[in-house]
C-alpha cells in the first residue's frame, strides 16, 4: 500500500509541476487553467498539460482525477480528445513543440495512443 501512495504522490507532484510550467508558458493563472473557458490559449494549455502528463506516462484516469480535484469536471473522454489534439499540434506546430520541450525538461515517452488501442 505504501508503494501505491508513493507512486500517487509522485504523479500528483509531477502534475502540479506541469500545471505551473504550462501556466507560466501561456501566461495564464491556475484558476484559468481549471475554468470552463473555451479561450484558445487556455484550451491549448490544457491540451499541453494533458499531453505532458500522458507522455510521462501517466494514466488518463489519474489525469482526469487530478483535473477533477482542481475543480474542473472533466470526463476521461475529454482528456483523451485533448491528448489527441495535442499530439496533432506536436506534429504540425513547431512553436507548440518547443513549448512542450521547455515545459517537460525531460524526454517524454511520446507514443501514438491509437496504435496502443489496436
Amino acid at each position: 500500500m505504501k508503494l501505491k501512495n508513493t507512486y500517487m504522490k509522485e504523479h500528483k507532484n509531477l502534475f502540479d509541476l506541469y500545471v505551473r510550467r504550462v501556466c507560466a508558458a501561456y501566461v495564464i493563472s491556475e484558476q484559468e487553467m481549471f475554468s470552463r473557458t473555451k479561450n484558445n490559449d487556455v484550451t491549448e494549455a490544457r491540451q499541453m498539460l494533458f499531453l505532458l502528463c500522458y507522455g510521462r506516462p501517466m494514466r488518463v484516469s489519474k489525469i482526469t482525477q487530478f483535473v477533477n480535484d482542481r475543480g474542473l469536471s472533466f470526463h476521461h473522454t475529454a482528456v483523451l480528445y485533448s491528448i489527441d489534439r495535442g499530439m496533432e499540434k506536436l506534429i504540425d506546430n513547431e512553436d507548440f513543440r518547443e513549448v512542450v520541450k521547455r515545459c517537460s525538461k525531460s524526454n517524454l515517452i511520446l507514443h501514438d495512443r491509437k496504435k496502443n488501442l489496436t
